[in-house]
């Protein structure tokens, strides 16, 4: 498909959006789906474009600036993910995938006291998320004086790892079986019929 081809589909698909607002919800499904499947083809461009649409019909849902920033980190662009990922915790500064995400950068950069800060907001704001303490465990093994907090780390993210197992492999709680009403009823004597009174007659049964 040319480019040219390309633009035209995007202005429909959007286009269609426009005047389906009466059903925001499935319109925002469709363009979802739309922008994956674009993800899948790298046109990393224009799924910006759709997430920028959609972050302009839903202005207050920061996970459409989160998706912008994660392609451009994919593009390469890491100094315009940082600052959107900035602008996100600038507004929430609990957001699990900002936080994450962000520090995920500053490693790269060797930018270890920047991404201990992200890592340490992470176990603030969600602390049974075993990752993080995991990550902080491998930075603050990097220094002699934090060794102890390292292992204390390690410990603390394995056991909730360990946790989170535990709930995938148990099993499913038994429903308990619902009586039948008929069940809890008293039995009634057998009601005999008139034909219970009646004689025998030989050579009948």
């Amino acid at each position: 498909m040319s480019n040219h081809h390309q633009q035209n589909l995007i202005n429909a698909v959007l286009q269609n959006a426009e005047e389906t607002t009466s059903h925001p919800s499935q319109s925002q499904r469709i363009l979802l789906r739309f922008a994956q499947k674009l993800a899948a083809k790298r046109k990393y461009s224009d799924v910006i474009r759709v997430y920028r649409y959609l972050q302009q019909q839903s202005p207050k849902n920061l996970n459409y600036m989160v998706a912008i920033a994660r392609v451009h980190n994919i593009e390469g662009k890491t100094t315009q993910a940082q600052k959107l990922y900035q602008k996100v915790l600038q507004t929430s500064p609990q957001h699990f995938y900002a936080n994450i995400e962000l520090a995920k950068i500053y490693e790269s950069e060797q930018k270890q006291h920047e991404a201990q800060k992200l890592y340490e907001n992470v176990i603030k704001f969600h602390p049974k998320n075993p990752y993080a303490y995991k990550k902080l465990a491998q930075i603050y093994s990097q220094n002699e004086k934090t060794q102890k907090k390292a292992a204390e780390m390690n410990t603390k993210g394995q056991e909730l790892e360990q946790k989170q197992q535990q709930k995938k492999t148990q099993p499913a709680p038994t429903i308990p079986k619902i009586p039948n009403p008929n069940d809890m009823l008293p039995k009634l004597p057998k009601i005999p019929t008139p034909q219970d009174f009646y004689p025998k007659l030989p050579g009948r049964k």
